[in-house]
């Protein structure tokens, strides 16, 4: 049922009361905004103040408007409705509704914080209720997205799923790449002159306790190669922030493969798609960093006066020099 008046939808919730409940996320909300009105709602809910509505929640969607569901509703469909108080607060505080749960959806329905706040605090003034209002809209949302460079040993920790934005599900790239929780990446550590990481960062809410962590979203290799600087293939959790990696590699005059594929080996620079022939000088050999990562765009190997040296191309080497293929994601390689 939806109420569109809101004195109506009072009336319609003074029957029977349940205790105050706001869901973590809107608590971790409601703690970030240093506000009166904000310190009220966070001592309704943690005293579990009885109310004629309750199980407040927010979409971190950066408006004023949070949901909630009549006591009423609630109390006939999921409580007792002969529980006396203290039962009902033990119930809520010990079992909350699962957020996920069909129940927490039930009856619920959409209001402004402000119109709330006047109903439960009305002795503030307007200035007052328009400033915490405004502060709120501020804090209810997601952090934006963005870049960042890592080197050295973060680069491995960018391939463990810890590290993992999961809130859009792991059945995309950067969840289902190969090279997701291995541990081989010495190639690209002990090179930070050569080889970095390009990450997306994203905040990430757990739903269950409210907490925010920034979490990566996107990651690309960025080389440093005899041509320019290039980004490699780019694993994301959502297509479109592919296109953020590539406008990152547009805005920063750097290379990106034509085709975001494994295997693909043109590149695209200035603005144009060409056959170019890549080469990054390592230190050490290629023996040295076994066992070797998974490598989309430079996937041959070998030495030359005594320095390992990776390509897109099939290189030409001295009589008896080994050629590795550096295209197995369990850390072998191929002689070729």
């Amino acid at each position: 049922m939806r109420i569109s008046n809101f004195n109506d939808f009072i009336n319609e919730m003074s029957e029977t009361d349940m205790p105050f409940y706001m869901s973590p996320i809107l608590v971790s909300v409601m703690k970030k905004v240093d506000h009166p009105i904000a310190k009220d709602f966070l001592r309704m809910h943690d005293e579990n103040s009885m109310s004629d509505y309750t199980m407040l929640d927010t979409n971190l969607d950066g408006t004023d408007k949070i949901s909630l569901i009549p006591s009423k509703i609630l109390r006939r469909t999921v409580y007792n409705m002969y529980d006396d108080e203290e039962a009902l607060k033990r119930r809520v505080r010990v079992a909350p509704l699962d957020p996920h749960g069909n129940i927490w959806k039930k009856g619920r329905n959409p209001f402004g914080v402000g119109r709330l706040s006047r109903y439960f605090f009305p002795n503030y003034n307007d200035k007052v209720r328009e400033k915490f209002v405004t502060m709120f809209k501020f804090e209810n949302r997601i952090g934006e997205s963005k870049f960042e460079i890592l080197s050295g040993n973060d680069i491995g920790h960018s391939y463990q799923t810890y590290r993992y934005n999961g809130q859009f599900g792991i059945e995309n790239p950067l969840w289902k790449s190969c090279m997701t929780n291995k541990s081989y990446f010495d190639m690209y550590i002990r090179n930070p002159e050569v080889c970095k990481i390009l990450v997306l960062l994203e905040d990430e809410v757990n739903k269950e306790t409210g907490e925010v962590k920034e979490k990566i979203a996107g990651r690309a290799l960025i080389w440093e190669t005899n041509q320019g600087k290039l980004m490699d293939r780019v694993y994301y959790c959502r297509e479109e922030d592919y296109y953020k990696f590539k406008d990152w590699a547009i805005k920063n005059k750097c290379m990106f493969k034509s085709e975001n594929l494994s295997g693909k080996t043109e590149i695209t620079k200035d603005g144009k798609p060409q056959s170019l022939r890549l080469e990054v000088k390592l230190k050490g050999e290629m023996e040295d960093y076994s066992p070797y990562p998974y490598l989309d765009t430079l996937s041959y190997g070998h030495d030359e006066d005594g320095k390992a040296v990776l390509t897109n191309y099939y290189p030409k080497v001295k009589p008896g020099s080994m050629i590795y293929k550096l295209t197995d994601e369990d850390g072998r390689f191929f002689n070729v």
